[in-house]
């Protein structure tokens, strides 16, 4: 019994360790991208108009509103019900929990999974646990796509850049693919399964797994079953999350008073930056998305100021909005017994 508690105990000291590690990977990013174009960066925001910022944090709010209609979208499928703004309260709290806790995305994920598990019978815990991951893979399909769609037309700017970073745009492109491909895969999950072995592959998954596998093709086609459903949720993350946080970038480059504000990049940074913060590598993108959106605005015209000062108000931004997703911590742990969460 001792041993499984230091077993846990160190594994807590490793994930701490590593989210430290990330953390000092996406201020050294931020750092160097700040102390290499030093004074460009400081003439940026002498004249900084702070009303079009308080905009772009309405924005992004919003944008975090969007989200949760996306996951109380989803479970409605299942027959889940919950309050509206009780799936706009674990959102926050998700986003939340992804920065201070180990694993990022991840960790936020394990609150909205943990909450809705310990409020569902056990018939229904898988069902429940579904819609977290559909929320997640709705997000990241529309991100596949967004980043596709805007980057490919674009791909000769990309000899602007230095070979580091057109590789990692390169490797983001690959990655939107496949992620595409993943996506397809699982859509059409049904007749992959008539392929010769794959039937096999299954049972013999259902065995190691005591019917997992089985019960998770079941849920899916629950989804499958709502199709229109399932474009909503990918035309809103597309939408309200990709396009959005362009419009963002474009508030914040009035703010700092861009001389010459170009759409195309602004829409081009974002579908690469956020691919890039899949990556896991910093908490939440921090850095690495900063990095790839200062190279694609650098390379469609923008000053190496308002470059660098673009993404990094849009981080801040960013930051603020979800470490208040803390507050709807507080205040749904006093409340979170007066919900009743599955249909009978």
């Amino acid at each position: 019994m001792n041993d499984k508690k230091e077993i846990t105990f160190v594994s807590k000291i490793r994930s701490l360790i590593w989210l430290l590690v990330k953390y000092l990977i996406a201020f050294s990013i931020i750092g160097y991208l700040i102390f290499n174009n030093y004074h460009s960066f400081l003439n940026a925001l002498e004249e900084i108009d702070l009303s079009w910022l308080i905009f772009a944090m309405i924005g992004y709010f919003l944008m975090m509103v969007s989200q949760a209609l996306r996951w109380y979208m989803l479970l409605k499928v299942q027959g889940i019900m919950v309050s509206f703004f009780e799936t706009f309260s674990l959102t926050m709290q998700g986003v939340f929990f992804s920065l201070v806790i180990p694993g990022g995305a991840i960790g936020g994920d394990l609150v909205r999974t943990t909450f809705l598990v310990s409020r569902t019978p056990s018939g229904n815990k898988l069902a429940a646990t579904s819609t977290v991951f559909m929320d997640r893979f709705m997000g990241m399909f529309a991100q596949f796509l967004f980043a596709l769609i805007f980057a490919v037309p674009f791909i000769a700017s990309f000899e602007r850049m230095d070979n580091t970073l057109k590789y990692t745009i390169i490797l983001i492109l690959i990655i939107s693919a496949l992620g595409l491909v993943a996506g397809f895969c699982l859509v059409i999950h049904r007749r992959i399964e008539k392929l010769p072995g794959i039937s096999f592959l299954i049972k013999f998954a259902d065995k190691l797994t005591k019917g997992f596998v089985t019960r998770t093709f079941e849920i899916l086609d629950v989804y499958h079953s709502q199709k229109m459903v399932m474009i909503y949720c990918v035309l809103i993350s597309m939408v309200m999350t990709q396009l959005l946080m362009s419009f963002l970038l474009f508030l914040i480059a009035k703010g700092i008073h861009c001389a010459n504000i170009i759409i195309n990049p602004l829409i081009l940074s974002i579908a690469l930056g956020n691919t890039a913060g899949l990556l896991p590598i910093t908490p939440g993108g921090l850095g690495t998305r900063d990095a790839v959106v200062k190279a694609t605005l650098t390379a469609g015209g923008y000053s190496s100021g308002d470059a660098v000062a673009m993404p990094l108000l849009l981080s801040i931004i960013m930051l603020v909005v979800s470490i208040s997703g803390g507050l709807f911590f507080l205040f749904h742990k006093r409340s979170k017994r007066e919900y009743k969460i599955i249909k009978e």
